[in-house]
């Protein structure tokens, strides 16, 4: 899935089983009188303005965007934070900073990494996850190269809600951009506190460089994808000046696997490829359980479900070759210790 838009929906939940929830004080039991006494005594050590956690967790997720095929892998979860001012998170996608902090309001910026799609030889994958399982569908295409990902949001407290909207430019490989925006609401189980639900909705604009590189198609991936093996004409190469039309007459004269050959349909009806127009990407809806177990110890399950829209699902890697309907979902565990 996309890239940045999947971390941020996958990290925003899976922050939560990092470290605790940001607008939320958990009650933790009272410790014995002996602790508070000798606390209170005791000097400050130099590393309390330091925060960690590690765990580690599994998620599934499509083996690209736009795929109907799809992957488990493991998840990692390393958080710090220094000051609450300064950040590092696996699930956030990358380091960060407060800009500002209010009362309802406040603003951040980070730098991530978009790790690209791999070629449709080698395997395929998405965004911030990558692949390693090979996908027929993306036979032909050309890696995605990773690229750096920089950008800032906002966070407003809007009653029992919380709004976001943050912006992420490329720089290196795809140079795309990805705007996107969300409202989630933390549901509280128990009165203490340490254990809910947070439910959310969101959605992203994503600009033309962004869709051009995960769903748009052009005329030699289509050529390529549509080279079949089997047929020896396509081999010595007879398709090339009319690629798109020649491969797919060829599939259904001479071959039973054209019928259900993933892009022949796209390239015989546009030889030029598929262009993917900048617009909505997506929307969709999660829903996060979280729950704090033991004093440091804390627990996960997310489910994420996205819809593709516009361009992207036009594109014949998912109107064709994949769905438009994306799930993916995950577990982890994670201790906290320092501050």
């Amino acid at each position: 899935m996309s890239k940045v838009y999947g971390l941020i929906l996958a990290g925003a939940f899976l922050a939560l089983c990092s470290a605790p929830l940001a607008a939320q004080e958990f009650e933790e039991p009272q410790e014995p009188p002996r602790f508070e006494a000798d606390d209170s005594q005791r000097p400050q050590r130099s590393g309390s303005n330091w925060s960690f956690s590690l765990g580690f967790g599994g998620d599934f997720s499509p083996d690209y965007d736009g795929s109907d095929d799809y992957q488990g892998s493991p998840l990692p979860i390393i958080a710090v934070t220094y000051r609450e001012r300064f950040f590092f998170s696996t699930e956030e996608g990358g380091l960060g900073a407060v800009l500002f902090e209010g009362d309802w309001l406040s603003a951040n910026a980070f730098v991530g990494y978009d790790f690209g799609r791999d070629a449709g030889d080698s395997g395929a994958g998405g965004g911030t996850t990558g692949g390693t399982d090979d996908n027929d569908a993306l036979r032909g295409f050309k890696k995605v190269d990773g690229t750096v990902m920089a950008g800032v949001s906002v966070d407003a407290f809007v009653g029992f809600a919380e709004a976001s909207l943050g912006y992420s430019q490329g720089f290196g490989g795809h140079k795309g951009g990805l705007l996107d925006f969300g409202l989630s609401w933390p549901i509280p189980l128990r009165q203490d506190e340490t254990m809910g639900l947070e439910l959310g909705i969101s959605g992203s604009w994503a600009t033309k460089d962004y869709m051009k590189a995960y769903f748009g198609v052009t005329q030699e991936e289509a050529c390529d994808h549509n080279r079949d093996p089997k047929i020896s004409m396509l081999r010595a190469g007879m398709m090339e000046p009319a690629c798109g039309a020649t491969a797919a007459m060829l599939n259904m004269a001479l071959d039973p696997v054209g019928k259900d050959d993933l892009l022949y349909r796209a390239a015989e009806a546009n030889p030029n490829g598929y262009e993917a127009k900048a617009g909505i990407m997506s929307y969709g809806a999660s829903a996060a359980f979280f729950w704090q177990f033991a004093r440091k110890w804390e627990a996960g399950v997310f489910v994420d479900y996205i819809q593709l829209a516009g361009d992207a699902a036009d594109s014949p890697l998912v109107e064709i070759a994949g769905t438009e309907s994306q799930l993916s979902g995950g577990l982890s565990i994670s201790y906290r210790f320092g501050r």
